[in-house]
């Protein structure tokens, strides 16, 4: 494998990151997975969030070509609370081999400069998340004022 840079995420990820999002192979476990349209929204949420927030996810790159985007982003729960969202999604071609993990690095060191807890959410049937989680030290959240399509939501104890 050569080497994967972690840098900001912005505009010349697009093609790459809408790529890795509507791939069927990385949407197995998303009863929901976002179709092209819907991730020009999502994209230009995310870029926006940077722009706001000053921080927001990063894009895995390899050979000059985004293969993964994720790391944490601020997100405001239905009951206005805000937390950082964890989140990563990594090319089908390169799951295994790592890259989420240093998406998940970079964002923790991101969250670890603000206050607002550490929230990731997952479906039940997608043990890769789920057991990335656990290791993490998160643990399901009792209170679901996250709710967001079903998935299971997890926090890290304070």
């Amino acid at each position: 494998m050569n080497e994967i840079e972690i840098v900001d995420l912005d505009q010349s990820h697009f093609k790459d990151a809408c790529r890795i999002h509507v791939d069927p192979r990385t949407n197995r476990h998303h009863p929901h997975p976002p179709t092209a349209d819907d991730f020009v929204a999502m994209f230009a949420a995310w870029l926006q969030a940077v722009e706001t927030d000053g921080f927001g996810y990063f894009a895995a790159v390899e050979n000059g070509r985004c293969i993964g985007v994720g790391g944490v982003c601020k997100k405001r729960s239905p009951a206005g609370e805000y937390y950082n969202n964890l989140y990563f999604r990594v090319d089908a071609d390169h799951q295994g081999k790592g890259v989420a993990t240093l998406l998940r690095q970079a964002g923790l060191r991101q969250a670890a400069s603000n206050h607002w807890p550490l929230i990731a959410m997952a479906d039940a049937q997608n043990g890769a998340s789920l057991h990335m989680i656990k290791r993490l030290g998160l643990v399901p959240l009792d209170d679901h004022k996250l709710e967001d399509e079903g998935r299971l939501v997890f926090h890290l104890p304070e």
